[in-house]
């Protein structure tokens, strides 16, 4: 991706959005203005020094010197404005009346003496780009712009008014506070790959206080007087790209789905039933864009669906886009192998044993083990089975028996063996 290196001129336009006590855009029908009457918005970070130590030994030559880092803990704003819009002072300082006329009309506000440092405003501001051409980014381009946001301000006051016989400028001051929740903003910001309006590509965090780029996308026009935020959110996308991998025959059954990121998703839900049903629902466990489930049935599909979260503010949940998960066939345990016995002469027992299959299910009957006199299929005899031996008793001597081993599975993930069998003759 290319990297744009340019210099900022010329203020073109600022917008002021309402917000509330959280630092949230606040939906209304006077939520916020646009104007491209200001001189001059000025911001001077308040530093405060980390502390410096300076250690000298018993001879006055430094020993220790170490110094703490400086932090930024506001900005001082100062905003100057040529044509002062009430619904622009209404928004930055909410204390301050109106001045409605006989018709109706609002043409200016009444100064107060207090000042309002809980809720607080929003401030973008568009200037132009020199020396770098932004319209070669793509066809669709609008052109160039810079853009400056400071997503939390709060305690605007006046400055300096003076009236004489040229024009009266109007200035403001607040300062930045922290913690705003302006996420990825109410507006679209940039212009994506096909040239369509986006908002921010990423959230503010809550120790942002300003931020500057570069975009495509044209400011919005100035206009006089207050507009609406729509309160209605909007909805995200469904989820794209959704793949599936399944295990062969784990234990728990399971499978994995994959599907691409939904710009501005806080987060997503995936679930799943199983085909032609609607219940029960299972809940996968989400990872990224990645949700796995476990616990499944073998040979079944399930329908699974997905579901881009939206923040609840500016953007609302998608609809789910779903995709079919076929799990795995049960797995049939290997044939026991080198089944032998041993039986004590002149007795009418003998002990079997055999070599252990992999996988074993846990929790299951491993092995059975059964015997008959060669050449015959009745009576059976069932051996006792400890681990990969087997105790049989009660035979006819100097006789031989086909014993026949099979290893147990869970009867979900893994079937029965084949029998493994071996002769044995009694003494």
């Amino acid at each position: 991706m290319a990297t744009n290196c340019g210099g900022y001129v010329f203020g073109r336009r600022l917008r002021v959005t309402k917000l509330d006590n959280c630092g949230r855009p606040v939906p209304g029908a006077k939520s916020t203005v646009i104007t491209n009457g200001f001189i001059s918005v000025k911001l001077s970070p308040q530093v405060v020094e980390g502390d410096d130590i300076t250690v000298k030994n018993a001879g006055g030559e430094l020993c220790l010197a170490a110094k703490a880092c400086d932090t930024i803990k506001w900005a001082n704003i100062e905003a100057s404005f040529c044509t002062v819009d009430p619904d622009l002072v209404a928004l930055m300082n909410p204390t301050w009346e109106p001045e409605v006329d006989q018709q109706g009309n609002t043409g200016g506000f009444r100064m107060v003496t207090s000042l309002n440092c809980n809720t607080g405003y929003a401030l973008e501001l568009w200037t132009d780009i020199a020396g770098v051409d932004l319209c070669a980014m793509g066809s669709n381009a609008q052109g160039g712009w810079g853009y400056v946001l400071i997503p939390y301000v709060i305690g605007m006051a006046v400055g300096d008014l003076e009236y004489t016989n040229k024009e009266v400028s109007f200035t403001f001051k607040g300062r930045t506070k922290p913690f705003a929740k302006w996420g990825v903003g109410p507006y679209n910001v940039y212009q994506d790959a096909t040239g369509a309006p986006k908002p921010l590509a990423a959230a503010i965090d809550g120790q942002t206080w300003a931020m500057m780029t570069m975009t495509t996308l044209a400011p919005p026009p100035a206009a006089c007087g207050a507009i609406p935020l729509p309160s209605v959110p909007q909805a995200l996308p469904a989820p794209t790209g959704l793949a599936v991998a399944s295990s062969p025959a784990p234990t728990p059954v399971a499978f994995q789905v994959n599907w691409t990121a939904v710009p501005n998703a806080t987060s997503y839900s995936a679930t799943a039933v199983k085909q032609g049903t609607t219940t029960p629902v299972l809940t996968g466990t989400v990872v990224g864009t990645q949700a796995n489930f476990s616990g499944l049935t073998n040979s079944s599909t399930y329908v699974v669906s997905v579901v881009a979260v939206g923040d609840g503010v500016y953007y609302s949940n998608s609809t789910a886009a779903t995709v079919n998960a076929t799990t795995a066939a049960p797995q049939q345990l290997p044939t026991p192998q080198n089944v032998t016995a041993q039986g004590t002469p002149g007795t009418t027992s003998f002990t079997a044993q055999w070599s252990a299959v992999t996988p074993t299910p846990p929790g299951s009957p491993q092995y059975t083990a059964t015997a008959v006199k060669q050449g015959t299929t009745t009576p059976v005899l069932t051996g006792t089975v400890t681990g990969t031996t087997a105790n049989f008793t009660g035979l006819t001597t100097a006789t031989t028996y086909v014993v026949s081993v099979i290893a147990k599975g869970d009867g979900t993930n893994y079937l029965d063996s084949n029998a493994g069998t071996g002769n044995i003759t009694t003494t």
